[in-house]
């Protein structure tokens, strides 16, 4: 069960997973009047494709979080499995999650779904997420925050992989029209700048950003 915000007279407990890089430390945290909580994904991931090791991720942090009376998540790891892994244990406890800024495709697609600091620093947006206990982890998700993200993401290159973890976000959150949604916007995301340069070899601009409906058909199939 989520916790609601921390005890009255006790910090709040965060999930701080490692490494989160230079933009958050648990000292900053701690001098912000949160407890953080050093969580450390699984070092063997199994095979058989990102869903799986999503699920895995995300199993592993809902026990981790419900054991520890966590009381917000924060989304940081540079692997988008991790990442989605993350945030669904956050659903499911509907926990708040904040995501540290980064420029990897998902982590684009996070802030535009909301999920990231925009206004304020890492360290001080965490601490008040925590603190007060909102904005829940699920009411962040919607039907407009995912097509964000959808079109971010892929605007920003992601591939397949995106698409696979935005529609378990969404069945998390309970979040009808996924499908139709990737067959309206995915065709019509345009192409990403690192394949847009001169001498690439981009895709027509009608085409997904990974390629043609062959390929993509062939990259299904390894996830």
């Amino acid at each position: 069960m989520p916790n609601g915000g921390a005890a009255r007279g006790k910090p709040p407990r965060v999930l701080v997973p490692v490494p989160s890089g230079a933009l958050l430390s648990p000292e900053d945290l701690a001098a912000a009047g949160v407890e953080p909580i050093v969580f450390g994904p699984p070092v063997e991931l199994p095979g058989g494709g990102v869903a799986l090791r999503r699920e895995w991720v995300a199993d592993w942090a809902e026990l981790f979080c419900a054991g520890n009376a966590i009381d917000a998540v924060v989304l940081g790891a540079e692997e988008p499995g991790i990442l989605a892994g993350l945030l669904v244990a956050a659903l499911r406890l509907d926990l708040p999650a904040v995501a540290l800024p980064a420029l990897s495709p998902f982590s684009v697609a996070l802030a535009a779904m909301g999920v990231a600091p925009l206004r304020a620093g890492a360290v001080e947006t965490v601490a008040r997420v925590a603190e007060a206990g909102l904005p829940r982890s699920g009411a962040l998700v919607s039907t407009f925050s995912l097509a964000n993200a959808l079109r971010a993401g892929l605007s920003a290159g992601a591939g397949p992989e995106l698409i696979v973890h935005l529609a378990a976000v969404a069945r998390e959150a309970r979040v009808s029209g996924f499908s139709p949604m990737v067959r309206v916007l995915a065709p019509r995301a345009p192409p990403s700048p690192t394949r847009a340069g001169s001498g690439s070899t981009a895709p027509p601009a009608c085409s997904p950003p990974w390629g043609t409906p062959s390929t993509t058909r062939r990259r299904w199939r390894g996830l």
